[in-house]
């Protein structure tokens, strides 16, 4: 079990140095296509790790991968781990966004809160007023 847990840590290592790389030889020609030269994958590919395991991970991940003589084409289709990424984060800014209308709306509701407030207050100091000029009258 922890062979297959460190192989899966490996793996994912391998699959973030593929698609993270800023090495001058991979060609990136949108963001979801990216063009790794066969001699690269291999020197960052551990002994124990052969290509074919390389494409089934990136199969289970949601990448499409070809391989020719030459290259390794990684295409990352729309339900993938980007897509879904980009998903989270618009629901994020939705939510900040939700937030941010509700903290207006409660601080416009504060500032009437506060103007009502300063309104009883004046009306109360009439009603005292009215009621002390009605005893000296009384009185």
């Amino acid at each position: 079990m922890k062979y297959l847990k460190l192989r899966k840590i490996e793996a994912t290592r391998i699959l973030a140095k593929l698609l993270t790389s800023e090495d001058k030889q991979i060609e990136r020609y949108t963001p979801y296509i990216t063009i790794i030269p066969i001699s690269f994958v291999m020197t960052i590919l551990p002994y124990r790790f052969t290509m074919r395991q390389l494409l089934k991970l990136l199969e289970i991940n949601g990448f499409e991968a070809n391989v020719n003589k030459k290259n390794l084409f990684i295409a990352t289709p729309n339900v993938s781990l980007f897509s879904e990424l980009n998903k989270i984060l618009d629901d994020v800014e939705m939510k900040q966004e939700k937030i941010q209308n509700s903290i207006q709306k409660a601080s416009d509701n504060l500032k009437l809160a506060l103007e009502s407030n300063k309104i009883l207050k004046s009306m109360l100091e009439l009603s005292i007023e009215n009621e002390k000029h009605w005893t000296k009258l009384l009185g």
